[in-house]
C-alpha cells in the first residue's frame, strides 16, 4: 500500500520502490500537467505489469529542481533511459499543458 504523497518527491520515490516489489515492472507512463486546482499540478500515472495503477504526485518537470531530479532517478531505476534530466527539464510545465510525455514498454 502506498503512502499519501502530497506532492513530496522523496515519498514518491519510496512508494515507487514499494509498488515495484508488490506489482512488478512499470509498463506504461503518462505524465500530465493539470490546470484543476483540485488535483496536484503534476501527475505521473503508471501502469504496472500486474494491472495495478498508481498516480505519483511528487515528480515534476520543466525545470531542474528536486521534483525533476527525483523523476529522472525513478526513470533510471525503472529502466526508462530516454526519460533523463535533459528531456525532463524541457517538458512543458504550464498549468493545463495536459499530457506532456507518454511511454509504453
Amino acid at each position: 500500500m502506498a503512502t499519501p504523497e502530497c506532492g513530496v518527491t522523496n515519498v514518491s520515490l519510496e512508494n515507487s520502490r514499494r509498488l515495484r516489489e508488490e506489482h512488478g515492472r512499470v509498463i506504461a507512463i503518462d505524465m500530465t500537467r493539470h490546470r484543476d486546482s483540485e488535483k496536484y499540478g503534476y501527475v505521473t500515472t503508471v501502469d504496472f505489469e500486474d494491472g495495478d495503477q498508481h498516480e505519483f504526485t511528487g515528480f515534476s518537470w520543466g525545470y531542474r529542481g528536486e521534483g525533476p531530479h527525483g523523476l529522472a532517478q525513478w526513470a533510471e531505476e525503472e529502466g526508462v533511459g530516454e526519460l533523463n534530466i535533459d528531456v525532463i527539464a524541457e517538458l512543458p510545465n504550464h498549468p493545463g499543458a495536459g499530457t506532456v510525455w507518454e511511454w509504453m514498454r
